[in-house]
């Protein structure tokens, strides 16, 4: 992964406790944490350096490695719509370990600023830009992946690109395509995306849910794709419609990168991303009948769409920038180090 990068690589095998009460399950997360916290002690000690980024909460043994060899700690918060034991949880360990909380959106650094001011002053929000969009190009032609899944050049496509976990919103998707489809036949559907690692069986209850419609012809399920370009520019909508507050997508970007007009859940960093009405439609969360609503109206203005599509490529191009994120995390590492 960082072949190309001017500096060492040690690769370490983190087990991350798993968001569960069962002690069955989380004693022997916390078992195997011991000799990795113990050879990161032995790395901290025989390295020369300055300050310890960790880039997910759940990491926490490497804050308390930081902490224990007197390092500064920047921890990376890209996560949302934690269960209320968790955020106490999470909230304790930042509290302990982080001196810098860099956060993605405001959505995600309020259940951190919730009844905690100490941590409020510690909270950057940064937004994650750290991809490349030179592929991305909105004059890009569709045509092959439509090609590929015999979709015509005239039916409206609508795609979806998330892994199949059910907090992503595929159920309701699924459920909207079913609405859709009785009002506009020739409308097809695309989920792109594959099953989480670890969780095979959440993925097989989608894929059984949208059998029916797989089977019928009007859904496609094609799983992992790495021409995501060519998937965004052969679409006419597209939809992120998590039931949780995803907290920055970079999906969402992706798609305004290419104009395409998005559906997305009103919550999280999506109501950052998405000026509603103007660079895309924002609908609440869970709400198959209103995601519906919004797809047919677009489907059956293809104006609009090229209007939204142009405003989003705008706005997308405003947001974006990995520079600035780049220069904004710089800052916080050097006065720490300071």
């Amino acid at each position: 992964m960082f072949a190309k990068v001017p500096c060492e690589c040690i690769y370490l095998n983190i087990r991350r406790p798993r968001l569960s009460l069962n002690p069955m399950v989380q004693v022997p997360c916390l078992l195997g944490l011991i000799p990795m916290l113990v050879r990161l002690r032995h790395i901290a000690r025989h390295k020369s350096i300055d300050l310890i980024h960790y880039n997910e909460c759940l990491d926490f043994v490497v804050g308390l490695v930081a902490r224990s060899c007197r390092f500064p700690v920047v921890c990376h918060v890209r996560a949302d719509g934690w269960p209320i034991w968790v955020q106490y949880i999470l909230r304790g360990a930042l509290r302990l370990f982080a001196d810098i909380i860099i956060v993605p959106s405001n959505s995600t650094a309020e259940w951190i600023r919730n009844r905690s001011k100490e941590l409020a002053s510690r909270i950057r929000v940064i937004p994650d830009h750290a991809f490349d969009i030179g592929p991305y190009d909105p004059t890009l032609p569709g045509g092959t992946f439509r090609e590929e899944l015999r979709i015509s050049e005239e039916a409206p496509l609508v795609i979806m690109v998330a892994k199949l976990q059910p907090d992503k919103g595929h159920l309701q998707f699924i459920r909207m395509a079913e609405i859709v489809h009785e009002h506009s036949k020739s409308t097809r559907f695309v989920i792109v995306g594959g099953p989480v690692e670890g969780h095979p069986r959440e993925a097989q209850e989608i894929v059984r849910l949208g059998a029916s419609a797989v089977k019928q012809g009007y859904l496609h399920m094609v799983g992992t794709r790495q021409d995501l370009p060519s998937v965004f520019s052969a679409c006419d909508v597209f939809v992120h419609c998590p039931t949780y507050p995803d907290p920055y997508p970079t999906v969402v970007l992706l798609a305004m990168l290419m104009g395409k007009p998005a559906v997305c859940s009103r919550t999280g960093g999506m109501l950052e991303q998405i000026d509603d009405g103007i660079t895309g439609i924002l609908i609440p969360p869970d709400s198959p009948g209103s995601m519906a609503s919004a797809v047919l109206d677009l489907i059956a203005s293809p104006n609009r769409r090229r209007e939204l599509g142009q405003a989003a490529i705008r706005k997308a191009r405003d947001l974006y920038d990995p520079s600035g994120q780049a220069r904004s995390i710089r800052r916080e590492y050097e006065a720490l180090v300071r």
